[in-house]
């Protein structure tokens, strides 16, 4: 109860979380010696979505996966600008964030470190100039591994990342490269871009976390040491700079000295020419790939599957998708029905 919050939303219906998370509250609220009563709270699926009663100018969207959608799209269509560290609403409906900001004139703030930077570097030219992005990628725990012994790759394995600490989904997500994928799919969109104007980069030191050319061949980057804090305070506080928090970049550190970068092996992850090719494909294939990414990371995580099936997976659910003939949803509960659909065929591919 450090930040005294006026909500807090547990989106669970398990009864154990539900009693621990009461417990906690109840001990933490016997501790303060001031007159705050703690907060109202609310429980289940579409409980971070009853936050929007509260006011406030800004939230930040950080729900894993699309399971973030809902209160993201309700920030939006109640005018609340939104920070989105959230890329799979982008990826699986960019159409319904489009219609809530022009209905209410809020905006997207890009928390991702990688459009962040995009962001920051485009300020320094005119639109007319620019040519393309360059997208870094860490290259997760596995650049340096044969595609077969990838393929084979334990859970503990996929989860030591080497640069940053992440939850979960995400780890494994930039250990099949398909985060970078998704975030190919991300940056089309804020930037109103195309696919071919996205080049990834590995870049194992995450130092610069992304850049932009030019049509004269020169290039702006963005440079600091791997940290999340200087991408969330630019969104929160955006557009002014504030000073401090962040630890100023240093040419001279030894973490400096050097710094490589390599082409992305998209046979070695295969997840990222699939994300590319529903990026060109466009329709409801960015959705597909979504929903079958996310049930068959959940499968790796459970034991269930090995990490190459996770690519396996998802071509399998984007080849299914196209005789359906549907080029776009048209609300939130179809997509949603959409999405349910490939996560089972994705449990049924796979035979768990």
């Amino acid at each position: 109860m450090e930040f005294k919050p006026l909500a807090v939303a547990l989106c669970t219906e398990d009864k154990n979380l539900q009693a621990d998370f009461n417990s906690n509250l109840a001990n933490s609220l016997a501790k303060l010696s001031d007159a705050y009563k703690g907060p109202d709270v609310f429980l289940g699926e579409d409980a971070a979505c009853k936050l929007v009663a509260y006011d406030c100018d800004l939230a930040v969207g950080a729900i894993i996966g699309l399971a973030g959608l809902a209160p993201n799209l309700a920030f939006l269509e109640a005018g609340v600008d939104l920070a989105l560290a959230n890329k799979e609403s982008i990826v699986c409906a960019s159409y319904l964030l489009d219609q809530a900001m022009a209905k209410s004139k809020a905006i997207i703030l890009p928390v991702d470190s990688e459009h962040a930077a995009i962001s920051e570097c485009l300020k320094a030219g005119e639109r007319s100039d620019f040519k393309r992005i360059w997208l870094t990628a860490s290259g997760g725990p596995f650049r340096t591994w044969e595609a077969a012994n990838i393929a084979l790759a334990t859970k503990e394995e996929a989860l030591k990342h080497p640069t940053w600490q992440m939850g979960a989904k995400i780890t494994i997500d930039s250990a099949t490269m398909m985060n970078k994928g998704l975030e190919m799919i991300e940056a089309a969109y804020l930037f109103k871009v195309k696919a071919d104007d996205i080049q990834v980069v590995v870049h194992p030191q995450s130092i610069i976390h992304s850049a932009v050319e030019w049509q004269d061949g020169q290039v702006t980057a963005e440079m600091s040491f791997p940290n999340m804090e200087a991408p969330i305070k630019a969104a929160i506080f955006y557009p002014n700079k504030l000073e401090g928090l962040t630890e100023p970049f240093n040419f001279f550190d030894e973490r400096a000295r050097n710094l490589t970068f390599y082409p992305p092996d998209f046979n070695k992850f295969p997840c990222l020419a699939l994300a590319k090719s529903a990026m060109i494909e466009g329709g409801i294939a960015p959705l597909v790939l979504n929903a079958a990414n996310e049930a068959a990371v959940q499968c790796f995580l459970h034991d269930q599957i090995r990490l190459g099936q996770i690519a396996t997976s998802v071509e399998a659910a984007l080849d299914d998708c196209r005789k359906l003939n549907i080029n776009q949803v048209h609300d939130l509960a179809e997509l949603l029905a959409l999405d349910q659909k490939y996560r089972n065929f994705v449990r049924n591919y796979l035979h768990v």
